[in-house]
């Protein structure tokens, strides 16, 4: 019998300390986003998702806690792959 494999619906909170290591609980986002790169985990988002990931990077940006070219919303970025995702309904 394959493992099965661990389904989880992340937030806007979890992908802002992907790109934002200075924020709290960062180290443990970031052994999220390897163990989903790795196929341990599926990642589901709600449907408002990208909304709130864009929303959340403009604060960051206007606040300097990223830049405008750090690859967040571009095509390519982290924001489409992680669109691609399973939709939770």
């Amino acid at each position: 019998m394959a493992d099965a494999i661990t389904r989880l619906v992340v937030d806007c909170s979890v992908v802002v300390k992907w790109k934002i290591p200075t924020e709290d609980h960062a180290a443990a986002a970031e052994a999220l986003f390897v163990d989903w790169e790795h196929q341990v985990v599926d990642v589901s988002v709600p449907n408002h998702f990208p909304s709130e990931v864009i929303s959340a990077f403009l604060r960051a940006c206007r606040r300097d806690r990223i830049t405008a070219d750090e690859n967040c919303l571009t095509p390519g970025g982290l924001l489409p792959s992680l669109s691609q995702r399973r939709v939770c309904r």
